[in-house]
């Protein structure tokens, strides 16, 4: 019979707080504030998100055969048949249906909620049926989950407002939500690009890293120019609406507040063009190596956008936020895969 530890590895929760995190976001740029109670509620709708959806993803992606002969994955529990497919598609379906009840509830039914709802499904559904097949499967998964983060700011507030003049939006609220989407979307390609496909490398899938000359030849990883500037350029790309976002919303605060937030979110844009440097360099190939870079990577990204909204979140906020992520990240990993950082994916 299979174990609590046997279907959250099938829901790969460990990773849980990247959609937490997300749809923490949209719902604090909403409400105005970190410290408010419907937060809760929006830490369970990422939570069934992710472990609904990631869940789906290991029953295709096994059933259609891209995990089955995969080495890094034979301690999964469909691989090692701990869960039958029949078992898993009944306990993931049913997780689903409990994410669709339960999201659209705390939306409160909204139209441009309930629209966003089907949105984010239908590209989570493309991913998990057909990512594998085709080069652009970073388009729909990046869809799906910047979706969450206006799907939880529309679900919350009433304020965005359109401008004939530049920046077409009237208020720092909703100012605020577009760059911080513009950043999960950019994040998102860049996970599902470089990140997903580079764990990945080894199998034979669609793959558009190898397209930009980034490869395994043997025990080595080839790493081409032309791939390894995309990628840096994606990472810079998606950080800079971050420091536009410290500057809209702290510029008229205290001097000590803007200049303290500016170093800090620094301090994680460097951190992460190093870690991209560490993963993308020509090196002999190590997976685990790579899966734990790529899980550092996740969590910086994440947490210099949260740095970014400290006028929404508080320092306070910020840290109790971080340190909730961290320890779940941790603890997930140490129950699921006897690791502290790198999970065994």
């Amino acid at each position: 019979m299979a174990t609590l530890r046997d279907w959250l590895q099938l829901f790969r929760t460990h990773t849980s707080p990247l959609e937490i995190s997300i749809v923490v976001m949209g719902a604090v740029i909403g409400l105005g504030n970190f410290w408010n109670e419907n937060i809760l509620l929006w830490i369970i709708v990422g939570w069934l998100y992710h472990n609904a959806g990631y869940g789906q993803n290991s029953v295709e992606d096994f059933a259609l055969g891209f995990d089955k002969e995969d080495p890094n994955k034979k301690h999964h529990p469909l691989q090692r048949g701990a869960i039958s497919i029949r078992n898993a598609r009944i306990g993931v379906y049913s997780l689903l249906a409990c994410f669709v009840v339960f999201s659209l509830a705390v939306s409160g039914f909204r139209p441009i909620s309930m629209f966003l709802f089907l949105e984010l499904s239908i590209a989570g559904l493309l991913y998990n049926f057909i990512g594998k097949k085709i080069k652009a499967k970073p388009i729909p998964i990046a869809i799906a989950h910047t979706s969450l983060l206006p799907f939880a700011y529309f679900s919350t507030t009433n304020s965005f407002e359109f401008s004939n003049t530049f920046p077409f939006f009237m208020n720092l609220s909703s100012q605020v939500f577009i760059l911080a989407t513009i950043y999960v979307f950019i994040q998102i390609i860049y996970q599902i690009l470089i990140s997903g496909d580079l764990k990945d490398i080894e199998q034979d899938e669609a793959s558009m890293l190898k397209e930009l000359g980034i490869y395994l030849k043997g025990e080595y990883l080839v790493a081409s120019l032309k791939g390894r500037v995309l990628a840096k350029s994606l990472k810079i790309a998606n950080l800079i609406p971050a420091f536009i976002i410290v500057y809209l919303t702290l510029r008229d605060t205290d001097f000590i507040s803007y200049i303290l937030t500016f170093l800090l979110l620094s301090f994680f844009s460097i951190m992460i063009l190093y870690v991209d440097e560490l993963m993308l360099r020509p090196r002999r190939w190590d997976h685990d190596k790579t899966t734990r870079n790529m899980a550092i990577m996740e969590v910086l990204t994440v947490f210099a956008l949260i740095v970014s909204l400290q006028r929404y979140f508080t320092y306070l906020g910020i840290i109790v936020f971080i340190l909730f992520d961290i320890v779940y990240f941790v603890l997930a990993n140490r129950f699921l895969w006897k690791t502290s950082i790198r999970p065994a994916v």
